[in-house]
């Protein structure tokens, strides 16, 4: 379907004789991507959406019109222009959410179901976040699986990982982030040693340095603290 006439006929569901049993959407280069997502709304049978090299995609609140039978949504190598702050936040049933390869450049909680009570994996590997919200993983039961690798994150509140951090099962993964090592990440250092694979880039003297093999000595800051 590589014409928006192909969802917009006027009168006409171009997914008659298909809700009962199509289960995925794969929209990929070249591909128009429709500016309501209400035409997938019938489809009783929809498990996975999945956008690549997608050019000014917006990731807007019309997602919310997807049947709550989607578990899966997973954008990659796209162009993000912009992001509702609600955008998947009605559908319930998700289990992962990934945006990988892409340029988001802020990432809300309220951009998720809150709760989120079947949503076990997170995964926003090389985009251009340089924060979390102190509120990303809450409420959130089952998360058991992060990755923010390769982005610009250079530090972390205390709340932002808490609730994974008490499961050693949980993994978060860190690496390739320009990390600011000093008094505000001493807390991190109780994490499970397998997030802590993360290497600073400041201060200068801790530079190329692995979280895991710092102590709280070694954090600090500059008004002695």
């Amino acid at each position: 379907m590589s014409s928006l006439e192909t969802f917009s006929l006027p009168g006409e569901n171009p997914f008659d004789g298909l809700q009962s049993s199509l289960k995925k959407i794969v929209l990929g280069h070249g591909s128009t991507i429709p500016t309501s997502w209400a035409v997938f709304s019938s489809l009783e049978q929809l498990k996975t959406v999945r956008i690549s090299e997608a050019k000014n995609l917006v990731l807007a609140r019309s997602f919310n019109e997807l049947p709550q039978t989607v578990k899966v949504i997973n954008i990659a190598f796209s162009d993000i222009a912009s992001v509702d702050e609600d955008w998947v936040s009605s559908l319930q049933n998700l289990e992962v959410v990934g945006i990988r390869h892409c340029n988001l450049k802020v990432f809300l909680r309220s951009m998720l179901p809150r709760p989120a009570p079947k949503l076990w994996r997170l995964d926003l590997y090389r985009n251009n976040l340089t924060s979390l919200p102190s509120d990303f993983s809450a409420d959130m039961p089952v998360l058991r699986s992060v990755t923010v690798e390769h982005n610009q994150i250079t530090t972390l509140s205390r709340e932002t990982f808490a609730p994974l951090a008490d499961n050693e099962e949980n993994s978060v993964r860190l690496i390739g982030n320009p990390l600011r090592c000093d008094c505000n990440l001493r807390f991190a250092l109780s994490y499970p040693p397998s997030w802590l694979g993360a290497a600073c880039e400041t201060p200068e003297q801790l530079n190329g340095r692995l979280l895991k093999d710092l102590t709280e000595e070694q954090l600090t800051c500059a008004d002695g603290a």
